[in-house]
């Protein structure tokens, strides 16, 4: 009888074998699952703490602007504007002043033309008496801009426009002391004046052009004068306008402006708060101030003042209805 075959594989029950193996897979599952539980417990979250649905911000993302409000920054303290500065506004001289020394001066009031007039006066007494002569009514003259007297005073001469027409340039002389006038064309040619086209003439009719609206007039020399601007501004030219000097600022308050001997230039300034009447100032060849002092004249009004100096040193000032000199360049009166 043949030998019954055995049903066992590998000397085990089938059936043993099959829990074996089903065992062992599960085992190596559970392995499995566990490994992926712990990646994915240990991975970091992608975009964590955001809102779902929200993008991503990745680093190649455009910025976004951060929910987060930033301080407002305290906007500066707005400067208070400074007061504005009120322009200097200077007006033409009615008066004209020319000392010869410290007893003989001329004086006149400058009118318009031709209703103006021109009358002339002088003194040999220091201001004392004046003596007075019409030279706008015999000469046809008015609006006399400029006097000019020799050292002696015996020769004087003056500047006008002709009241024919109130445009031609006049000039008259005397060679009396004022006693007796003419006219003539030697004061154009040998003077500085204001043209009545606006610009300038030096000695020699030669055409300056105006540095600015002149308002007063200080001649020094034949190729040397100074100017005072409406703005203020005092200039000074030593080659006949090619070049001029300007000063460092405006002037407020000059009045009258006048050569200096040995140099420079004397300033009548009103409106000082620091003095009743006028202040008289020097400037150098570089137009640098010095305020001196004081000549107690009491109030004067713009446009009121002349200055001179005589060739013996003599300041004379005319200021309001007082007519004051100095023997040490304006210190004292």
């Amino acid at each position: 009888m043949a030998p019954k075959k055995s049903s066992r594989i590998g000397g085990v029950e089938p059936s043993s074998a099959f829990k074996a193996i089903a065992l062992a897979l599960i085992a190596v599952l559970v392995v499995i699952l566990s490994v992926l539980a712990f990646q994915r417990a240990t991975r970091p979250v992608t975009n964590a703490g955001e809102v779902p649905g929200t993008p991503s911000h990745s680093e190649t993302a455009e910025p976004t602007q951060s929910s987060t409000a930033s301080p407002t920054a305290t906007p500066s303290p707005t400067a208070t504007p400074s007061a504005t500065a009120t322009p200097i506004s200077i007006a033409i001289s009615n008066r004209i002043l020319t000392a010869s020394d410290s007893e003989t001066a001329f004086r006149a009031t400058s009118g318009t033309c031709p209703d103006g007039g021109a009358t002339i006066e002088y003194t040999h007494s220091a201001g004392t008496n004046w003596a007075t002569i019409d030279v706008g009514t015999t000469l046809g003259v008015s609006s006399l801009q400029r006097i000019m007297t020799g050292t002696d005073g015996s020769y004087v001469s003056a500047i006008g426009l002709a009241t024919a027409d109130c445009s031609t340039d006049t000039g008259i002389h005397s060679y009396t002391g004022g006693d007796t006038w003419a006219t003539s064309s030697e004061p154009l040619s040998q003077s500085w004046y204001r043209a009545s086209d606006g610009s300038l003439r030096a000695p020699g009719l030669v055409t300056v052009a105006a540095p600015c609206t002149v308002v007063r007039l200080a001649p020094v020399d034949t190729l040397t004068a100074g100017v005072v601007c409406s703005d203020g501004q005092v200039k000074s030219t030593s080659d006949q306008g090619a070049t001029w000097v300007t000063s460092p600022a405006p002037v407020a308050g000059i009045d009258a402006l006048t050569a200096r001997n040995g140099g420079g230039y004397f300033a009548a300034i009103i409106d000082s708060d620091s003095c009743d009447g006028v202040t008289i100032a020097t400037f150098d060849s570089a137009l640098n101030q010095t305020n001196s002092a004081c000549a107690a004249t009491g109030t004067v009004q713009p446009g009121s003042t002349a200055l001179s100096q005589a060739s013996d040193g003599t300041l004379w000032l005319w200021a309001g209805d007082s007519v004051v000199h100095s023997a040490d360049d304006g210190a004292t009166w």
